[in-house]
């Protein structure tokens, strides 16, 4: 579909009287993400051409910044934020949408380098990861009316690093509410794959720096477990995401689990998963989750799938549960329960892939989990033998397995 003749088209539906401007606005939002990538390349183009002139703006400033008296100081910085709302909102009222983003993207970073250098000129003295906190808050607005997908990710990144500082002096900050709703609200907009992931990044980030915050030592694995339900439950809520973008997210997901059910299959990684006394901070995301979840569970996109990867997150979850009663009780024995736990649900979960796989014939899905299975192997060999030559011939056999699985799919499934 031509997204620009679309336009055009409801443009003109709209001057017509059949339909509102807030209905041709939610048309277009539908099928904003059909339009070839080679027309959005200006765009981007433009935005990183934005960002190099502004390092070369302040570059060449920053060179005779000295010579300049406080109030040119102060002029010099505020120029560019100017120039940059007057472009947008010039774009705005000729219904410039490109330009009008671009605008209100050049405007954010102005926003930001005002914050610091007009701190720096007028010598204001204070604690300085708010600097990055007032340039997130000072996006909000813009956010809240015109979400694009550049800012969202500037503000989301933004909020990241403020977030980051805070866990580093294990500060927290009420004002840290308001951009975490806004860019949540946002991503609840414009449901797209980037979003979505930077969202639960966020969600992760927030979560944790409050748990810094009240001086908690992080709780182990079962903490980034009751997370990743989480994720699943938020993904859910996103009705109007893409089937594509959906099953993405719930691969990376899946991907997720599956990394940590082989970590914890380690020494290492059974410690992590019995985790630190603090462990009980993960049951009440956990059970928020498996409430939401539960409470969806008639309306589940990609429901098997969702399901083995629910099953699994709480199967392991549960194992370390388990293995810490028992590490408590018999002093130290629980170690071993949750290496065998977490070997048993990864090769099961990756069973009940391959056999759902083969019932929808999703010839990727089969494969990666069959790989998923031969890298067990592999890992297993490597941790309990060192026997180069065997372990050569073991990677050349599971070669061979692949090639073989894949002509028994083509042969069965693809006549």
């Amino acid at each position: 579909m031509n997204y620009h003749k679309l336009k055009n088209e409801i443009a003109r539906w709209q001057q017509s009287g059949i339909i509102s401007a807030d209905q041709g606005n939610k048309i277009l939002a539908l099928y904003e993400h059909d339009v070839p990538i080679y027309k959005t390349m200006r765009f981007w183009l433009m935005s990183l051409a934005v960002v190099l002139l502004g390092f070369a703006l302040f570059l060449v400033i920053s060179a005779n910044w000295q010579r300049f008296h406080w109030a040119a100081q102060s002029l010099i910085v505020l120029t560019p934020l100017i120039v940059a709302q007057i472009f947008a909102v010039r774009s705005e009222l000729r219904d410039e949408r490109l330009n009008a983003d671009l605008g209100w993207f050049a405007a954010s970073i102005a926003l930001g380098a005002n914050i610091m250098l007009q701190a720096q000129i007028f010598h204001i003295s204070a604690y300085y990861p708010n600097g990055v906190l007032f340039w997130v808050i000072g996006m909000l607005p813009v956010l809240w009316w015109r979400p694009t997908t550049i800012s969202y990710l500037l503000a989301s990144a933004l909020f990241a690093t403020y977030m980051a500082m805070q866990m580093q002096y294990r500060q927290f900050s009420l004002l840290a509410f308001l951009p975490f709703i806004v860019l949540g609200r946002v991503a609840f907009v414009r449901q797209n794959a980037i979003n979505t992931l930077a969202l639960l990044i966020n969600v992760y980030l927030f979560a944790l720096m409050l748990l810094i915050y009240r001086d908690l030592r992080h709780p182990g694995m079962l903490w980034e477990l009751s997370l990743l339900a989480l994720a699943l439950a938020l993904m859910q809520r996103l009705h109007k995401l893409r089937d594509s973008n959906f099953a993405l997210l719930l691969v990376f997901v899946s991907l997720l689990l599956h990394l940590f059910a082989l970590i914890a299959t380690f020494k290492f990684g059974a410690r992590f998963l019995l985790g630190e006394p603090t462990w009980w901070t993960a049951l009440p995301v956990a059970i928020l989750a498996g409430a939401a979840l539960y409470q969806m569970r008639s309306e589940l996109r990609e429901a098997r799938l969702t399901l083995i990867t629910l099953g699994s997150l709480a199967a392991l979850f549960v194992i370390g549960l388990l293995g810490r009663a028992i590490d408590t009780a018999q002093n130290g024995e629980g170690q071993l329960v949750t290496r065998i736990g977490a070997n048993v649900v990864y090769l099961g979960s990756l069973v009940a892939l391959i056999f759902h796989a083969i019932a929808i014939r999703a010839k990727r899905l089969f494969l990666t989990s069959a790989a998923g299975l031969l890298l067990w192997t592999w890992i297993r060999y490597l941790d309990l033998f060192q026997d180069y030559l065997l372990t050569a011939l073991i990677f050349a056999l599971s070669a061979l397995a692949l090639i073989g699985l894949n002509k028994m799919w083509e042969s069965k499934y693809e006549k």
